[in-house]
């Protein structure tokens, strides 16, 4: 620009350029005279003149600076974009056989080792092993329960015997008293006389309660008349007569 700039003035200041222009053989360069001179008196050779790095010494750092004025290393470019990350892809559930269900072995026996068969009427020896505490404390809550239900019931409900004066067993009766002002009394009874034949059972015909104690009637299998028994509390139990078949005798009631 201002090789330009002076080579414009030297042609204005010139009034006979243009004559001189006509004058001028066809193969004459009047600029690169110009040139010429003016680099012979700035002291460079014409190649330096006419190079634009030359001429113009401001055009490489005006070409430097970019628009927002920062100046940039032309050598890098833009910083590059952040790599994405990768798809998460979950992992495929892994399938495992469920393990088979193996019982607990069996309970080790209790049951003592016998050397011979145990017959019934030998209590003491008993096919089964000694109950367990847990056993034990449950029997023990269920005789609890009877005995507790016992207690809320009459003195006559229960077992009971019928014995004559020689002890021996005449009848068995089971009677149901449901306590202290109960009107109502139940019963059964059952032959028991030796020599005769068992399994002569039946209900109590009537139980009637007295000022002294109890009447009891009930009909044996084949008899004509009822049997009664009149009773009155006696040593924790009951004693009284047996009037049967036209005859009594003295009996006792005590419990089975």
């Amino acid at each position: 620009m201002r090789v330009s700039l002076l080579l414009a003035a030297a042609l204005l200041a010139s009034p006979a350029a243009p004559a001189l222009a006509q004058d001028q053989p066809a193969g004459a360069d009047p600029i690169g005279d110009v040139l010429s001179g003016l680099a012979a008196s700035q002291g460079m050779d014409d190649d330096a003149a006419e190079s634009p790095t030359a001429t113009s010494p401001d055009a490489a750092p005006a070409e430097a600076d970019d628009g927002d004025g920062d100046s940039e290393d032309p050598g890098t470019g833009p910083a590059p974009a952040p790599a994405s990350p990768p798809a998460f892809t979950p992992a495929a559930p892994v399938y495992s056989a469920p393990t088979p269900y193996i019982p607990p072995p069996p309970p080790a026996a209790r049951l003592p080792q016998l050397d011979r068969p145990v017959m019934i009427d030998e209590l003491y020896r008993t096919p089964e092993a000694p109950p367990t505490a847990v056993e034990q404390a449950y029997e023990s809550r269920i005789r609890g329960g009877l005995n507790a239900a016992q207690g809320l019931q009459g003195p006559l409900d229960g077992g009971w015997v019928v014995r004559g004066p020689d002890g021996r067993t005449l009848y068995g009766l089971q009677l149901v008293d449901k306590g202290t002002g109960a009107i109502l009394l139940e019963g059964a009874w059952r032959t028991m006389k030796p020599g005769q034949p068992g399994g002569q059972v039946g209900l109590v015909d009537s139980i009637t309660r007295t000022p002294t104690g109890v009447d009891i009637r009930f009909t044996p299998r084949g008899a004509r008349e009822a049997s009664v028994l009149e009773l009155a509390p006696a040593g924790g139990g009951w004693s009284g007569t047996l009037w049967e078949a036209g005859a009594n005798r003295p009996v006792t009631l005590r419990r089975n």
